[in-house]
């Protein structure tokens, strides 16, 4: 028995406390048995005697009471009920379970049939402390918390914060403590009024002892930040400057005098990101917030390459914020993440962005309070080929004619297979080609047809505009354009009316296959491969990327094509080349495919010998 209880003893890591275990069959063979052990905590001390006493939990009305046998074990039986237990034990002062020092303060304990085992750790006496923990103008710190930790790092008491900023860290083994405050925002101090716990007070705490700790948050910084030109030392007057650490996050993207002010900074150590607008690279550094200090840095950027415009309302010729630009290569659709949004004054700032740029923009807002639009030369427009392409030098600010923006309307309509007529769910509409499946992951929303085949695109300018569907979970079905067409240049441009909608229905067909083997240059089947067909006019994608293996001998299938010539591109042995063996699309060999029918043979070979 007596090895079983050290077992027992050792996996308690609970300091100063009275931990419970249930049920345990060592120790509650019988029903409604409160049983278990007492030992000390105290160092130096043992426990030669001892009584446990089991009170009713509402009131304190005795119930039980069991003395402990030579190996400090007691067993009370008890009926089902909810009860406090008391311990008493020569040379350690009275206390409660768990870990209290008064009947008011002890946790109840739930009893059922099964009984409950707890071990008990005696202390050598219970202190409080309190306290409030106001700013430095006095007003009561509402949100935070404070700790105390015993200097042994066996224990710590945590209390929040009361409207008042008062807390009540109770029934506190006696010990020597620290007190740290976290204030949110403010960061962590110790008491008094440091951030070096190697500084912080030392509270040796007595039996019975109510020690008040008051503190007062330490004042807060100032950061000023100029940003500055790295080649002119022009002060730069757009952009954010932010300051973190790992309790606190500082920010303005507003500046006086082209300084960037932030008041009430918390002290501690700081990284200071500053975050001129797209024509600079943003640039870091670090800094330590001393209490009450103003503390001044200029922050030199390097430039970037950039396009610098303005949005306009065409109808008024007013500002339109929250506009955001977004790149296209020719023929490729626009990418996935905003470049830029326009500011409430309209001024936008494409960047930062590297090296020589030559693009197509795409505009729209979000939350399509303006039509989304390819920038033309007099306005919006819906056709990527009547898009202009702009140009920006490496690490300059190019300035760009006004981008012009129209209210939106929307396209809506009905998507049915052709076969059978009937609606088909999850075929997902898109206003402009697909540059990778990435794309795909806008696979959800009104966009996509619902289980009526109803989809609907909104925030769309009032232009006429492509539509490309995709069944994107049926890759059975070939991706067709508006009006049935397998090309964007062949679809049925749709009209849209700004606060209107459209109708464009469509009818989905099944697409055709290629397939074929990935081959190294020595005709063996190729380890891994990836393809992906585009149409030959276009320069579009036609469907999805596949892959090939050399577990099923290097053969692929692509699917979901319309009727079409499309050119075959592939990566192969860490290189990517174009059918037949092309080292770009306008050399590759086009490829004939049919709707419902498989164009078999066709070989891809690694083009790098």
């Amino acid at each position: 028995m007596a090895s079983s209880v050290l077992r027992v003893m050792a996996a308690i890591t609970t300091a100063l406390t009275l931990t419970i275990f249930a049920p345990a069959p060592a120790y509650a063979d019988d029903p409604a048995v409160i049983s278990g052990v007492v030992y000390s905590g105290v160092p130096g001390a043992t426990v030669t005697d001892g009584c446990v006493t089991v009170f009713q939990a509402e009131a304190p009305i005795e119930v039980a009471t069991d003395c402990l046998d030579s190996d400090q074990h007691f067993r009370i039986p008890v009926e089902p009920g909810r009860y406090k237990v008391r311990v008493q034990a020569t040379g350690f002062p009275e206390q409660w379970y768990s870990g209290k020092s008064t009947f008011e303060r002890a946790t109840p304990l739930e009893i059922t049939t099964y009984g409950s085992v707890i071990y008990v750790r005696l202390s050598g006496g219970f202190a409080d402390i309190v306290g409030r923990v106001v700013r430095s103008d006095g007003t009561p710190v509402q949100y935070g918390d404070v700790t105390a930790y015993d200097v042994a790092g066996d224990f710590y008491l945590t209390d929040g914060l009361d409207l008042n900023g008062e807390y009540e860290l109770k029934d506190l083994p006696v010990g020597r403590y620290q007190v740290s405050i976290y204030a949110n925002s403010y960061g962590r101090q110790w008491a008094f009024g440091t951030q070096d716990r190697e500084q912080a007070a030392v509270f040796d705490l007595s039996n019975g002892e109510v020690r008040v700790v008051n503190d007062t948050l330490l004042p807060t910084g100032t950061v000023e930040v100029t940003m500055v030109d790295a080649e002119s030392e022009d002060p730069i007057r757009y952009g954010c400057v932010r300051l973190t650490n790992p309790t606190n996050v500082e920010e303005t993207c507003e500046s006086v005098g082209r300084t960037f002010v932030l008041d009430d900074v918390p002290p501690g150590d700081y990284e200071v990101q500053a975050g001129p607008e797209g024509t600079h690279w943003p640039d870091t550094t670090s800094l330590t917030v001393e209490p009450g200090q103003t503390h001044r840095l200029t922050i030199p950027v390097e430039r970037a390459t950039a396009f610098v415009t303005t949005v306009e309302e065409a109808a008024t010729g007013l500002p339109a914020a929250g506009v955001c630009v977004q790149f296209a290569e020719p023929n490729l659709s626009p990418a996935w993440f905003f470049e830029g949004c326009s500011r409430e004054d309209g001024r936008l700032v494409i960047g930062p962005l590297e090296g020589r740029v030559h693009t197509q923009l795409f505009a729209l807002h979000p939350q399509n309070r303006y039509g989304a639009q390819w920038v033309g030369a007099n306005g919006g427009t819906g056709d990527q080929r009547e898009a202009v392409f702009f140009t920006a030098e490496n690490d300059t600010a190019t300035t760009i004619p006004p981008l012009k923006v129209d209210p939106p309307g929307s396209i809506t309509g009905v998507v049915r297979d052709k076969a059978t007529g009937n609606p088909m769910s999850q075929v997902c509409a898109f206003p402009f080609a697909l540059s990778s499946t990435t794309a795909l992951d806008r696979q959800s929303g009104s966009h996509c047809s619902d289980s009526t085949g109803r989809f609907t695109i909104n925030g769309l300018g009032p232009y006429d505009w492509p539509v490309l569907h995709i069944a994107v979970f049926r890759t059975q079905y070939a991706w067709l354009w508006s009006g049935g067409a397998s090309d964007r240049f062949a679809a049925r441009y749709v009209p849209v009316q700004a606060g209107q909608s459209t109708e464009a229905n469509i009818e989905m067909v099944e697409g055709g296959r290629i397939s074929g083997r990935g081959l190294t240059s020595a005709g063996q089947p190729a380890t891994s491969h990836s393809i992906v067909a585009h149409n030959a006019r276009t320069g579009d994608l036609a469907t999805l990327w596949t892959n090939g293996s050399a577990w099923n001998d290097g053969r692929y299938e692509l699917r979901g094509l319309a009727t079409q010539d499309v050119t075959l591109e592939y990566f192969i042995s860490g290189r990517t080349c174009w059918y037949d063996r092309a080292l770009s699309r306008h050399e590759a060999t086009p490829v004939h495919v049919e709707a419902g029918a498989t164009t078999t043979g066709i070989d891809l070979v690694n083009c790098s010998d």
